[in-house]
């Protein structure tokens, strides 16, 4: 009997359209004789709409967004439903099975999803709700790696609360301890969002005013000059890497459009990088995977300098575009891309039979 597998995509933050590339892949990969896919399009302004079952010839899935009734999910009898909500009433769609969401950054990756669909006592793929917080802001992430010796990109925080007074205060710390360039990131956002590569003091403000845009905490990071690196991880209680794959970019750095605009950035899988250090790469992306709590899946992503090796970020919901390094990594290990997905599922589903055993009253 087909299980029901719902696919959530789109969301609310400024990787909306990375999401809808995502989730078109995901998609695509779904084994149609094992699961009926149920698609949940969440609209820029955070409404959750059903967009249908099973649908095929989709070209572009910014098609489904804003289409389609309104929607919710509900938790009735120890069991997880999506339902429509018409002018009649509510009504339900289907009792659902698992979920997959591909929802990159905020509202996404940050734990807030995936505390619905804990909520609603719904399996889902990817890491849980901790974890998800912990890696999406970038602060937090680093302050538990650092924690637990392994060896991140030193770092100043501000916040938009602050003084003009203590902001400048902080930026100048910075300056002083680390030289320029410096890089300055919001601290919950993926994709290179707000990123921007400060050269001087007036950059350096201009950098921290564009990051508050997008982000109440914003880091500055010490530059590291290297090559960048990055690591698929997969698994439960006993995680395993994938070979590692490098970035090339074509812009100074791999920003936004230099991921998903510009043409030219190259990935190179795996990296031509020698055995010693493609060891040391896959055993702290696994190191790193555990010391956050995370299940299911994650990109770790590394700068490699010299023989020195430090963890850039680590991403709960890597991409699955067309040209995303997650599934690059695990194909060049022979896994394809309808397995990957599979595998990803699976995973999920082993997570709650392990959880389902655990006494919730006392």
């Amino acid at each position: 009997m087909k299980k029901n597998l719902l696919l959530v995509f789109g969301g609310r933050s400024g990787e909306h359209e990375v999401s809808l590339r995502s989730a078109r892949n995901v998609y695509n990969a779904i084994d149609r004789e094992e699961f009926d896919v149920y698609l949940l399009g969440i609209e820029k302004n955070g409404t959750f709409r059903y967009a249908g079952k099973n649908l095929f010839g989709i070209g572009d899935f910014s098609e489904l967004i804003g289409k389609g009734d309104i929607c919710t999910l509900s938790f009735e009898n120890g069991s997880p439903y999506l339902v429509v909500l018409g002018k009649s009433g509510a009504k339900r769609v289907t009792r659902l099975d698992v979920a997959f969401p591909v929802l990159h950054g905020t509202f996404g990756e940050d734990g807030t999803i995936q505390g619905l669909f804990e909520m609603v006592n719904l399996p889902y793929v990817g890491g849980g709700v901790l974890a998800s917080a912990v890696c999406m802001d970038k602060e937090v992430c680093k302050r538990v790696l650092r924690d637990n010796g392994i060896k991140i990109v030193p770092f100043f925080t501000v916040m938009k609360y602050m003084s003009e007074k203590e902001k400048q205060k902080i930026m100048k710390m910075a300056a002083k301890e680390f030289g320029y360039p410096l890089f300055v990131k919001p601290a919950n956002l993926g994709s290179s969002v707000g990123i921007s590569k400060a050269k001087n003091a007036d950059g350096l403000r201009r950098a921290v005013r564009f990051a508050f845009r997008y982000d109440i905490k914003v880091i500055i990071e010490k530059s590291i000059s290297g090559r960048e690196i990055e690591c698929a991880v997969m698994g439960n209680e006993r995680p395993e890497a994938a070979v590692p794959g490098e970035v090339i970019p074509v812009n100074e750095f791999y920003d936004y459009e230099a991921k998903y605009i510009k043409e030219g950035s190259k990935t190179v899988v795996p990296a031509d990088i020698d055995r010693k250090t493609e060891r040391l790469v896959k055993e702290t992306a696994v190191k790193a995977y555990v010391a956050c709590g995370l299940e299911g899946m994650a990109r770790v992503d590394f700068f490699l300098s010299g023989k020195e090796l430090f963890v850039n970020e680590i991403n709960t919901i890597p991409g699955f575009t067309g040209i995303s390094m997650f599934p690059m990594m695990w194909k060049a290990c022979g896994l394809s891309y309808k397995k990957l997905v599979r595998r990803l599922i699976s995973l999920a589903f082993a997570r709650e039979r392990q959880r389902s055993s655990l006494v919730r009253s006392y």
